[in-house]
């Protein structure tokens, strides 16, 4: 919904700015197609990216988000002039085009501080980029759970007043040895003991806990203690398959400072010679955590090859393309580095926004380029070309990223915490991309040499010497005549 309100807005204002024409409306789609097409793609390619997950909800999220940005270029870009002819508005009945009073002070003041501007705005990215060294991702279940579920009190009161919830599991195989009970018992107590030497142990548990610490010395007290374990070994889940498989239930504390992988990883290490197998959710949470980071990172960096690409063959130029991909960087690194700087972990939905927002920031720079470069074929210089640029198509980007931060914050009311963290890290990413489309980019374009600087020809060396020499041999002969 948003993407097709975004395409619209930047429509009306094409078809406003097309009063006076024979044809606006023609003039307006023959001015947003190639904008909105490149603009569309780019958002297709940044929702498709996330393909390369192995999390199967953010593959499918991915491909059905892509097939709804196609379905938002159809219906922005088709169904906006269809509107317009049918609800008979001409552009001077649309009040979208021109730039207000406030909003011309302001890219007046940035194009003539371009510099300035540029300097601090590259500065500001480079600090905050500093923090993406320091992301990490975390998956907690509860995080599944609504805020007012009566399992997440439960499991909040069992955490804080009884023990973790966070465990590891030790499977114990006895195998073909011929042990009898007490001698295994007494070796999973062994075993238990060993693993609470770990300083991240909270506390152990097996079949091994209900039994006292010293067994019965009469034969006949043993005996029916046995058999009370044989009647009910199908029920316990501590012991199974006619006692070979014992299973050792290991709480850990939250508060350790080791990642439940390091706990897992040192764990094996101490029972590495004994016969134990480790197990259970908090090492596959771990794994899953590791597989949300690289994710993460492997989807943008598809993402943003791929987008450099259509870049580059758009503006038929290496360096342009280049040049254009530097502000699109600079929501990602903002905001995702200051999430980095705080230590506040990516969780399922958040490391999706990555590669999305990048194929919508590129939205806004298609759109200014596409006029910046309308500019310049004019001969203007690129000081005048990116204030025109600014002038025009500020405002549009400017309404389109606000609907499209207030769509995104809509998801905020949802109870799914990945869910409400998603709408709210895209509506600010999409807030930042506006530092990035309408003041980093004007200023970087505005700093460029006009094209006489550019396609002169610098001067050949020996050639500069010669001249040089020769206003060098005039300056001694008019000093001499003065002597």
């Amino acid at each position: 919904m948003v993407f097709t309100l975004a395409i619209a807005i930047h429509f009306l204002h094409y078809y406003a700015s097309s009063a006076g024409s024979g044809d606006p409306l023609g003039a307006a789609l023959a001015a947003a197609w190639r904008p909105c097409c490149l603009a569309a793609i780019t958002t297709c390619i940044g929702l498709a990216s996330l393909s390369v997950s192995d999390i199967a909800p953010v593959c499918q999220f991915g491909y059905a988000a892509a097939l709804g940005s196609l379905v938002a270029l159809v219906g922005g870009l088709g169904l906006t002039p269809a509107l317009l002819t049918v609800m008979k508005l001409s552009p001077e009945q649309i009040h979208a085009h021109g730039a207000g009073a406030a909003f011309a002070r302001v890219a007046h003041w940035l194009i003539d501080r371009s510099r300035r501007v540029t300097v601090v705005t590259l500065g500001v990215v480079a600090v905050t980029g500093v923090g993406l060294l320091q992301l990490h991702s975390k998956i907690d279940p509860l995080d599944f759970l609504p805020k007012d579920a009566r399992v997440l009190a439960d499991i909040r009161s069992i955490q804080e007043n009884l023990t973790s919830t966070e465990s590891i599991e030790a499977m114990v195989d006895f195998g073909d040895r011929d042990l009898s009970f007490v001698q295994k018992l007494d070796e999973v107590r062994m075993i238990e003991q060993v693993l609470q030497n770990h300083p991240a142990v909270h506390h152990t548990m097996s079949l091994g806990s209900f039994f006292p610490s010293r067994l019965p010395e009469d034969p006949v007290e043993l005996a029916q203690l046995l058999e009370k374990v044989s009647r009910h070994e199908g029920e316990t889940e501590y012991v199974s398959e006619d006692q070979r498989v014992w299973r050792i239930s290991i709480r850990t504390h939250p508060d350790c400072g080791l990642s439940q992988q390091q706990c897992f990883e040192e764990l094996s290490a101490l029972t590495k010679d004994l016969p134990v197998t480790l197990t259970g959710i908090a090492p596959l949470l771990e794994v899953a955590q590791q597989e949300i980071f690289r994710s993460f990172w492997e989807s943008f960096a598809m993402a943003f090859v791929i987008i450099s690409g259509v870049m580059v063959l758009s503006l038929r130029s290496l360096k342009a393309g280049a040049v254009a991909m530097i502000p699109n960087l600079t929501p990602i690194s903002i905001v995702f580095g200051i999430l980095g700087w705080i230590r506040f972990p990516v969780d399922i939905g958040m490391m999706m926004t990555g590669s999305i927002a990048l194929g919508l920031a590129v939205d806004g720079t298609f759109h200014f380029l596409v006029r910046y470069q309308n500019q310049r074929r004019k001969q203007m210089e690129p000081t005048t070309a990116a204030r025109t640029a600014l002038l025009r198509t500020g405002p549009p980007i400017l309404q389109a990223t606000l609907i499209s931060s207030v769509g995104m914050l809509a998801l905020t009311l949802s109870n799914f915490r990945p869910t409400m963290r998603f709408g709210f890290l895209m509506a600010t990413i999409l807030g930042a991309a506006l530092i990035g489309d309408l003041v980093l980019l004007p200023c970087l374009l505005s700093l460029r040499r006009s094209s006489q600087e550019s396609t002169a020809p610098a001067p050949h060396f020996w050639r500069g010497w010669r001249v040089r020499s020769r206003r060098l041999g005039r300056r001694h002969s008019v000093q001499n005549a003065s002597l």
